[in-house]
């Protein structure tokens, strides 16, 4: 009974530890938050990917059916800053935060159809294949995951492979 009573005092004692350290680091988180809006520097806020996306469609106004090439997104949105957002001016930016558009600026609008129907007819296509429906999942994760982020290199390599095992007519076949 006292060993019991005292593995309980200890298990109350490290509870109340966990307790307190879990406040301890939501207080500097917060307070680093709340010193970090006090000045005026920003980061990534939604203001700037909403400038971000208004740079990418002038862009894509300007050239819809080509596009500027994979990749090139940084020095074609620089030729679009005017003085109603400046505040995008010195940013750093790579993508536009949204797939489509990002497809778009790259390709013109025969790539993001030719995207947009490869992903549909992928998905159509095994709408039926109960054993796919994880991939199908995976593919509709991916694309809103890069409705509101910009894509890497990491997530395409897995976008391609879950595509890859997608259309693959002898994975998963019922």
């Amino acid at each position: 009974i006292l060993a019991g009573g005292a593995f309980m005092v200890f298990r109350l004692k490290q509870k109340i530890n966990n307790i307190l350290f879990g406040l301890f680091i939501s207080f500097l988180f917060f307070g680093a938050v709340y010193l970090f809006s006090l000045s005026n520097l920003r980061i990534s806020t939604v203001d700037n990917r909403f400038q971000i996306g208004k740079l990418a469609i002038r862009a894509v106004v300007a050239n819809p059916i080509l596009g500027y090439g994979v990749d090139n997104i940084e020095g074609v949105l620089n030729k679009f800053i005017t003085p109603d957002n400046l505040g995008s001016a010195g940013l750093i930016v790579d993508r536009s935060h949204f797939l489509f558009l990002d497809i778009w600026l790259w390709s013109g609008i025969f790539g993001v159809i030719s995207f947009a129907g490869w992903i549909m007819y992928s998905i159509w296509s095994n709408i039926n294949n109960k054993k796919k429906i994880n991939l199908m999942a995976a593919v509709v994760i991916f694309l809103v995951f890069t409705a509101f982020n910009p894509s890497s290199i990491t997530t395409w390599v897995l976008f391609y492979f879950v595509m890859a095992m997608l259309d693959n007519n002898n994975y998963a076949e019922e």
